[in-house]
């Protein structure tokens, strides 16, 4: 792995013909590609995104690569090279934790499927795909520009705010928290439901700094 301000965990996935059992150690998942799977969990530190690869590569295991390239900041944030993966018809998973506002330009060469998911929401999902394929997601966006207010208490972050403000430092009318236009998001009412996420005012549900935000 190539990693810049990221944490990433590779996982070569042993396929289970077990049931479906969750057990306290490990994490099972059915992946939308149709494998099932066993993986040590991973949860990214509040505040921050998380993107999955989820990857079955061809007869030619050790052509597949793939690279995830920060646009915003024109920075590589990770480059899984040629010769990594190394069994056919494997699933293979790929997590990277990233800051939020940021624009990725996903690249992937190789053959047969994987797919890609955004904070749990899947961008796109390459059946039998061929060559390479580039995918560009999520939105540059500083925080001035999508931050709202201040608390005096700095523990608090603006968790704790309620009040009715629905516009940014810089103007922009926030989008309801319920919506997923014209951005895509995981901070919904029903994942924070004790976080105020009423219409598009202004909220921290992760209580990350600076503030609160829409």
């Amino acid at each position: 792995f190539k990693l810049s301000d990221v944490d990433c965990f590779h996982l070569n996935i042993v396929t289970s013909e077990s049931t479906n059992t969750i057990r306290d150690d490990v994490w099972f998942a059915n992946d939308p590609l149709g494998s099932q799977y066993y993986a040590a969990p991973v949860r990214c530190p509040i505040g921050e995104d998380l993107i999955e690869v989820h990857i079955i590569p061809g007869h030619h295991p050790h052509t597949t690569s793939l690279s995830l390239t920060n646009n915003c900041t024109n920075t590589e944030v990770a480059n899984i090279p040629a010769g990594t993966y190394t069994k056919d018809d494997q699933a293979y998973l790929e997590k990277l934790c990233v800051p939020p506002g940021g624009e990725y330009l996903f690249w992937i060469g190789g053959h047969k499927s994987y797919n890609l998911l955004y904070n749990g929401v899947s961008l796109a999902s390459g059946d039998e795909f061929d060559a390479e394929e580039n995918i560009i997601f999520g939105q540059c966006e500083a925080a001035e520009e999508i931050g709202c207010v201040d608390t005096s208490d700095p523990h608090d972050y603006d968790r704790s705010y309620r009040g009715q403000l629905s516009k940014t430092v810089s103007g922009r009318t926030c989008q309801n928290w319920d919506s997923q236009i014209p951005h895509k998001h995981t901070r919904t009412p029903e994942r924070y439901p004790n976080s105020g996420l009423d219409k598009n005012y202004c909220r921290n549900p992760d209580g990350a700094p600076p503030g609160a935000w829409c």
